[in-house]
């Protein structure tokens, strides 16, 4: 005689679906709890949704979601080609051919939440201590979803290698003073093999300087490094024209000798996500680089305005330092990044500054909040039409 079947795998079932959402419950109050009451707490980092993190030491650089993006960042823009890095808007159009701009930032500028909608990426850093008080059980939590769920969450603990916009300094020491103790000054720094990174700031500095005081003679070189990735354009696309544009903070111009101005080269350090020490002398040539940008174009520190973007419109050369999809890098081994670089007039064809002068422009950089003063590349490019403006088109 066969037994009957049993009745109580249901409650027991039920019991179990009941417990999720009261386990979700419990571990946000004690989230909450624990992140209020405990030491090292970071009251804006508990309001902010994170996207992505990198632990450096003991502290935590971290990427969020800001302000929602309008439903365009522009007239004309194609928003399916937009990027985190990047987005492209429409200049003209035939029946053969596809005009477009592109816009690229050498850091994550936009961010998705886990709906696809888009927001400013903003970035911040934190105390290891703080970040991981805070992820614990948003962690744990989210990965409970997923299991019971089948949930699509972003993965907030994902290293986000940022784009490696910085500058570094180069130093130049001498012990005495006068005209020979400054030249070897100069000469040390202009010729180091590697210098001091900073790739954190919130300013990227193009400088030449000299002090001579107290018996110490002190030379210090600053080069810029801002790469794009470049990726998204077409390996068919045919650039008409391309900037460079980078926001002026600040300038010094006590040495306006006719040498003082700043221009773009092209970099060729190893890996364009970090800067090291050692790529301090790959910022072009030593001396006399090749230029990105025609004589003319260079900016003379007297006649660039503070608070406003410098535009360094490309020449041909220049243009052609634009990795397309596919194509190698000079500061990567990954295919479509653009290395570009910026280097002051006396560091560039190697003439020292006066002693006890400073000739100087100072940008902001990506790690600038909001977009609004970042660094970009513009690119104008066209590629072949070969759908019907009502059909979706390939890169």
């Amino acid at each position: 005689m066969p037994k009957p079947h049993s009745t109580f795998h249901i409650p027991y079932s039920l019991l179990l679906i009941l417990s999720i959402p009261l386990f979700f419950v419990g571990a946000e109050f004690a989230w909450q709890w624990y992140h209020a009451n405990s030491a090292g707490n970071d009251p804006l980092l508990k309001e902010r949704m994170v996207v992505s993190s990198e632990i450096i030491g003991s502290e935590v650089r971290y990427t969020y979601l800001g302000e929602k993006l309008p439903e365009l960042l522009v007239e004309g823009e194609v928003v399916r080609l937009r990027t985190e890095t990047s987005f492209s808007r429409e200049v003209h159009r035939t029946k053969e051919e596809v005009t477009r701009e592109q816009v690229s930032y050498p850091r994550q500028a936009f961010a998705r939440d886990v709906l696809g909608a888009w927001y400013y990426a903003e970035h911040a850093t934190t105390t290891r201590e703080a970040f991981l008080k805070k992820s614990a059980f948003r962690y744990t939590t989210t990965l409970a979803k997923s299991v019971f769920f089948s949930v699509a969450y972003a993965v907030t603990d994902t290293v986000f290698s940022h784009a490696g916009d910085g500058y570094i300094s180069g130093l130049g020491l001498q012990f005495g003073t006068g005209p020979i103790k400054q030249a070897a000054a100069w000469g040390a720094a202009h010729s180091a093999t590697s210098g001091v990174v900073k790739s954190t700031a919130t300013t990227l500095s193009a400088l030449s300087q000299i002090s001579d005081d107290l018996d110490v003679v002190q030379a210090d070189i600053d080069r810029v490094f801002v790469p794009f990735n470049t990726s998204t354009i077409s390996s068919s696309a045919v650039i008409s024209s391309a900037s460079l544009n980078l926001y002026v903070v600040s300038k010094n111009n006590q040495d306006n000798d006719g040498t003082d101005f700043v221009t773009v080269i092209r970099t060729d350090n190893a890996d364009y996500t970090t800067l090291v020490s050692a790529d301090y002398n790959n910022a072009g040539a030593t001396s006399n680089p090749t230029e990105g940008v025609d004589t003319g174009q260079r900016k003379d520190i007297t006649s660039i305005t503070t608070g406003a973007y410098l535009v360094f419109t490309l020449n041909t050369t220049g243009i052609g330092w634009i990795a397309l999809s596919g194509q190698a890098s000079n500061c990567s081994t990954a295919t479509g990044i653009s290395c570009f670089g910026v280097r002051e007039g006396h560091d560039v064809i190697n003439s020292q500054v006066v002693e006890n002068t400073t000739s100087s422009v100072t940008f902001s950089s990506a790690e600038a909040t909001g977009t609004s003063q970042d660094p970009f590349l513009s690119v104008t490019y066209t590629v072949p039409n070969l759908f019907a403006p009502w059909m979706f088109e390939p890169f």
